[in-house]
């Protein structure tokens, strides 16, 4: 069976998700942090890289300058270099 959700108890629930979200989206932000401390922990970047370009969503075009960059990376990173 179905219940209706009294307006006082939605109000209530909306309060809770303002104090303390959840979902996809928060989930998503909380391993991209990890993923940025994680990453500039590594000490391997030039740069610091935020957790906004661990965050799934448009793909970036990558020139083929980017690619070789990205091979290189992984090949050292593979060898220990």
């Amino acid at each position: 069976m179905m219940k209706q959700l009294a307006v006082s108890e939605w109000c209530e629930w909306y309060r809770h998700y303002e104090a303390s979200p959840w979902g996809a989206e928060v989930e998503q932000l909380n391993i991209a942090r990890l993923c940025a401390v994680i990453a500039n922990s590594s000490g391997r970047y030039k740069s610091s890289l935020k957790p906004a370009d661990f965050m799934p969503g448009k793909p970036q075009e990558q020139t083929a300058a980017d690619q070789k960059n990205i091979m290189k990376s992984l090949m050292a990173a593979q060898h220990g270099t």
